[in-house]
């Protein structure tokens, strides 16, 4: 016995600018090639938003699978074989947006979001490699990606952060040092974290900051970080701690790009108002992401990181040019999630 698989596979040519959206027959479906377009195009103009986007995509999807007069394109494909079908088709609807950009250096940032485990973390690569001939995000990337090859065979709800930072980077081998902060959301309703260096995150309840996770560095701007050199830091090194929290916070993490140049109170002005129309975290992290580097580009700024130079006896003025990764969860339910 033998089983006989019909593959296709074909590649097809694209250039910078062009948008891909991907998704399982639910999307397809019930939506038009023609109205994903419709959908599409306008944002072109207003930046790259592939995680609202996509959400946008699947909610006209399903709102559409519900439309019993629609003549959607699973009722005009029943009608070619010979079936009645009036309306759309009610089904799981995935969407996956893609943007094609230029060849652009990947940067020293990096991160990883295990959502269905409730685990993400970030982390930024040492940019003084760089003048060694080494990619400064290399290590930052591999440790990433270990983070998440490492929560995969965790029970949910059960994930040890500090565990996790332990085994990537054990597993982590290239050349480089990075930051890291792990946060995992527990069964006992807790942020379960494990930090080295300054990237971090912060805990909002309603208009205000409830908790924000510590830094660590051994002089200014000078964070612990992990690497397989004598001199770099290891995970026993880490921060660790539980922050109790509750349906409605918003936790918003990101690497020092972030916290260099926006205060909290700066984060919580973006973060507040949004939550009387919605949670769109993408969209929200994307925000806050260039709120930051608009600020990073000030010059005559007072920024997080001028008011800390000035506090360790140095002089800077304006904002921190650097790489900045945002990443926004919300605290949510178990129904809803």
């Amino acid at each position: 016995m033998s089983i006989i698989l019909d593959k296709q596979e074909f590649k097809v040519p694209v250039e910078e600018g062009d948008v891909v959206v991907a998704g399982t027959d639910g999307l397809f479906d019930n939506l038009f090639a023609e109205d994903i377009v419709d959908m599409v195009f306008p944002t072109t103009y207003i930046g790259k938003f592939p995680y609202w986007l996509a959400e946008l995509i699947a909610k006209d999807a399903k709102m559409t699978s519900h439309d019993k007069l629609y003549a959607s394109p699973f009722s005009l494909g029943a009608e070619m074989f010979g079936f009645s079908h009036c309306g759309g088709k009610p089904d799981n609807i995935t969407v996956l947006v893609a943007y094609i950009n230029g060849l652009t250096p990947k940067g020293d940032d990096s991160h990883f979001i295990c959502e269905e485990d409730d685990v993400f973390g970030v982390a930024d690569g040492v940019g003084s490699w760089a003048k060694k001939g080494i990619d400064a995000g290399k290590y930052a990337r591999e440790l990433m990606t270990n983070c998440v090859m490492t929560v995969q065979n965790e029970p949910k709800g059960f994930i040890h952060p500090l565990s996790v930072l332990e085994k990537a980077y054990s597993n982590t081998k290239s050349e480089g040092s990075s930051t890291a902060c792990i946060v995992a959301l527990t069964n006992d309703n807790c942020l379960h974290f494990a930090n080295v260096g300054d990237s971090g995150f912060v805990v909002i309840r309603g208009d205000s900051v409830i908790y924000g996770s510590p830094i660590q560095q051994r002089k200014f701007n000078c964070p612990f970080q992990l690497g397989n050199h004598a001199h770099n830091d290891e995970p026993s090194s880490a921060f660790e701690f539980k922050v109790p929290v509750e349906e409605g916070d918003v936790v918003v993490a990101g690497t020092d790009g972030l916290f260099d140049n926006l205060f909290a109170e700066d984060i919580v002005d973006m973060v507040f108002p949004t939550t009387y129309i919605g949670k769109f975290p993408y969209w929200l992290a994307e925000l806050i992401a260039k709120d930051a580097k608009m600020t990073s580009q000030d010059k005559l700024y007072a920024s997080p990181f001028s008011l800390g130079a000035e506090m360790s006896g140095f002089s800077h003025c304006g904002g921190k040019p650097d790489d900045i990764t945002v990443l926004v969860a919300y605290i949510v339910s178990s129904r809803e999630s």
